[in-house]
């Protein structure tokens, strides 16, 4: 059982269902930490606009290492 439920139904803001939608479309699915963000759909906003300019000035390669290895420093099985 998760620490926090996702929001769903009417409880989840317009903004949210958009993010959703278009997250589904690039990815083909929605994400476990999108749903959550469902109770804040700024926030989720505004993490998309932070990875964006982390990820703008570095190739893919480095980035996906980087996240690997900060995943392994912080002892994350996600």
């Amino acid at each position: 059982m998760p620490y926090i439920s996702e929001p769903a139904g009417d409880e989840l803001p317009e903004q949210a269902r958009r993010q959703r939608e278009k997250l589904r479309e690039q990815m083909g699915y929605v994400p476990n930490y999108a749903k959550l963000f469902g109770h804040r759909p700024d926030v989720l906003a505004a993490w998309g606009q932070l990875i964006a300019a982390i990820r703008g000035h570095m190739e893919q390669r480095r980035y996906e290492l980087v996240t690997i290895a900060a995943a392994r420093a912080l002892n994350s099985s996600y």
